[in-house]
């Protein structure tokens, strides 16, 4: 028999590779194969990357997340409703999801105004099932209407709309450990950059809305700040314009970067590993 740890450790282990082809398929198709690989090994390489092989949810999303707008981007509408189904089984960011397939099915009909064209609604209309389906399931273990809002609200983690990252930010912009407020200002600033190389790129609306709302709930929950690195890990397409940057770089140089991305990573896991609070 194989233990819950261990399932969980293998389904993971399956489901990030599943959603790194994810990742190169889309990347692929926007740009070339060269920065698709590069938008793997960012991603890969994200500061909260070590929790793709453990016993989180991240991966699986993630391997939802990625195939659905592979499918979403060919127009294949039902295979991506149904895949944004069972994203919304795993986690509740699957509403960036349930948001991105209703949102690009409006956009369709805005296109073509042809009813006959059922597939984007069916989409759209099956897509936040297993959202509300894992909602109700979180209600009927803890016998509450809203039983995910409670079990939230319980770990101190509800929607504040960044609040308390702010004063988080602003009570470490001096004293001991000053580095803390700067360097979080400082990737902020890198996040929001990039975020706006998006729009830039003209990035397809589906991946622009998937993005967004995900950075939304990455940011904007209460507590544990050690969090919030886990929380970004679906945002993939945020990284196309890193992969971009790397793909057009001379190889000596693109070594030389992504060696110093990688340690930074690495010295970022080892102090969140071994630091306080959960990863």
């Amino acid at each position: 028999n194989i233990s819950f740890n261990t399932s969980g450790l293998l389904i993971n282990l399956a489901a990030s590779l599943v959603a790194a082809a994810g990742i190169y398929t889309i990347a692929q198709r926007l740009y070339s194969p060269k920065v698709a690989i590069f938008a793997v090994i960012a991603w890969a390489l994200m500061p909260a990357g070590y929790v793709q092989w453990l016993a989180y949810s991240e991966s699986l999303f993630t391997a939802f997340a990625a195939w659905s707008l592979v499918a979403l981007l060919r127009k294949h509408w039902l295979r991506a409703g149904f895949l944004a189904f069972l994203a919304g089984t795993t986690r509740a960011l699957g509403i960036a999801l349930v948001l991105a397939i209703g949102i690009a099915a409006l956009h369709e009909y805005y296109k073509t105004r042809d009813f006959k064209n059922w597939r984007p609604f069916v989409a759209a209309a099956i897509s936040p099932i297993g959202l509300l389906t894992f909602m109700w399931w979180v209600g009927t273990k803890t016998h509450r209407l809203f039983g995910y809002f409670w079990v939230q609200r319980n770990w101190g983690m509800q929607l504040d709309y960044g609040l308390e990252f702010a004063h988080w930010i602003y009570l470490h912009l001096g004293g001991k450990y000053f580095y803390f407020g700067w360097g979080t200002l400082l990737a902020l600033a890198f996040v929001a950059f990039i975020y706006y190389r998006n729009f830039k790129d003209r990035q397809p609306l589906p991946l622009l809305v998937f993005t967004t709302i995900t950075l939304f709930f990455t940011f904007t929950p209460q507590g544990f700040f050690e969090c919030k690195p886990r929380y970004a890990m679906p945002d993939f397409a945020l990284l196309f314009p890193i992969a971009l940057w790397f793909g057009n770089r001379k190889r000596t140089h693109a070594i030389i970067v992504l060696g110093i991305y990688t340690l930074a990573t690495a010295a970022f896991t080892a102090f969140t590993l071994l630091g306080k609070g959960p990863p």
